[in-house]
């Protein structure tokens, strides 16, 4: 809107601060550790990874060692281990960032 005078629309409204000098952070405690459950977190990804990569080599060694053929198992190791990897690394950049 246009004030009619000229006088009303040069005055400045000091509106404050908006720089926030009291910054604190944030804790949560109580019956939800969020640090705990985070550590217990990576470290489940961290045995799925194990796990991925434990049976997939055991699963060529076992599949050669009968004769069998290795090129399916081998496709889905590659297709899960970028994954799974992805996740653990992830977690454990988040986790262990401090």
């Amino acid at each position: 809107m246009i004030a009619d005078n000229p006088e009303e629309s040069a005055q400045v409204i000091e509106g404050g601060s908006i720089v926030d000098t009291d910054l604190r952070r944030i804790t949560v405690k109580g019956p939800f550790d969020v640090e705990k459950h985070r550590g217990l977190l990576t470290y489940c990804l961290l045995g799925l990874l194990l796990i991925t990569i434990g049976g997939a080599y055991l699963g060529i060694i076992v599949m050669e060692w009968n004769g069998k053929k290795v090129e399916t198992l081998s496709s889905a190791f590659h297709v899960a281990l970028p994954v799974v990897s992805g996740l653990t690394g992830t977690a454990f950049a988040y986790y262990f960032r401090k």
